[in-house]
């Protein structure tokens, strides 16, 4: 089998490891022939030097970068037997080139194409007709490899569900650090994380629910990820700030140190779309560092956990803090939870993920 990927962002190894579109190229140049054809601006890791083909498109503008792909591929639609793409914009060019070079199209969706972030009312008619275009083009495709749950926003595309095939997201399990906790403190630690923090992701939820926890116990909440300024001054005015500790966002490896740290991680996100459809990759690294989780009633969520954690619903402050304090009386509960998500995080192994994958893709082109 000969695959040419078309992706067409930055393949970066200490970025992006445990991205889908970095385990499907490291997968798939280690098993097959492999190219992939990149703008002249992105940074490819030395890693995949020798690996992969690599073809520059002279031009860092992602229309003339589009232009380029129709061109090549139909020129040399000879060395490859099937195309894999993205959720992003080169499947407006992919629809073409599935059309001339006759290829097999295979459509790699770990995010929602052209999500409308603005919900402004000129970004929700312009994210409309994004849709109608997309349904569309994207009908053409022989395969979708998806790691997000369809029933939501992805639903609106209107994809033929006998071509999809459904995943969840996976990591490198076998390079999870064996990190002993860091504690300088005779403290009980909670931790929270998210790469961009607001209250509507939870953060208030959390702060309420710090706030009746340390009535009770000696702990300490870290919370990692950016904040918005008058979130934290909003924060730093109560009682407790003393007892919380704002990371910011940090490096991946500090990341980790901080989850061997904490005795609880806690997933407090709301019952929104955004959160509803995806599996976060830091719930997955909390099972494989054997975390007791405490974690409310989302449902990619609560695919992930499959009971190795502490449910609470409805999420409110109150609930979330009488889990916490349970599991601090019950060191042992605390423990079997701790060897349950073990156990569960060998469901998320990348390359038993990535082996189905590519399996699925042979049979496609055969």
């Amino acid at each position: 089998m000969r695959v040419l990927f078309l992706f067409e962002m930055n393949i970066l190894e200490k970025n992006y490891r445990n991205f889908n579109f970095f385990q499907r190229l490291n997968y798939f140049s280690s098993h097959c022939d492999t190219m992939l054809i990149k703008r002249k601006n992105k940074l490819v890791d030395p890693y995949f030097i020798g690996k992969i083909q690599f073809i520059e498109c002279p031009f860092t503008n992602i229309f003339f970068y589009l232009f380029f792909l129709v061109f090549w591929t139909i020129k040399e639609r000879q060395k490859f037997d099937v195309i894999i793409t993205g959720p992003g914009i080169v499947n407006f060019a992919t629809y073409f080139i599935s059309v001339f070079t006759k290829k097999k199209w295979v459509i790699d969706i770990w995010d929602i194409p052209f999500r409308d972030m603005k919900k402004t009312t000129i970004s929700k008619v312009k994210n409309k007709i994004e849709i109608e275009i997309l349904k569309r083009i994207l009908k053409r495709a022989d395969l979708y490899i998806t790691s997000i749950i369809v029933h939501y926003e992805l639903e609106q595309l209107k994809l033929d569900p006998k071509k999809i095939r459904k995943y969840k997201n996976a990591i490198y399990l076998q390079e999870i650090p064996l990190l002993k906790p860091r504690l300088s403190h005779n403290e009980f630690i909670l931790l929270v994380q998210r790469s961009s923090f607001d209250g509507e992701y939870g953060l208030n939820l959390i702060i309420d629910t710090f706030k009746l926890v340390s009535k009770y116990i000696n702990s300490r909440l870290y919370i990692i990820g950016r904040i918005n300024q008058h979130v934290v001054k909003d924060t730093l005015d109560r009682k407790i700030k003393d007892h919380i500790i704002f990371t910011g966002f940090i490096d991946h490896t500090e990341v980790m140190q901080y989850i061997a740290n904490a005795h609880v991680c806690i997933i407090p996100y709301p019952q929104i779309v955004d959160l509803q459809q995806i599996y976060p990759i830091k719930v997955i690294e909390y099972l494989a560092m054997s975390k007791a989780i405490v974690y409310s009633n989302v449902e990619g969520v609560v695919e992930q956990i499959g009971g190795a954690g502490i449910l609470v619903d409805p999420p409110t402050a109150n609930n979330f803090a009488k889990s916490i304090i349970f599991l601090y009386k019950n060191p042992d509960k605390r423990k079997k939870l701790e060897k349950l998500a073990k156990k569960r995080s060998k469901e998320f192994d990348e390359y038993k993920k990535n082996e189905q994958i590519f399996n699925e893709i042979k049979a496609v082109i055969k």
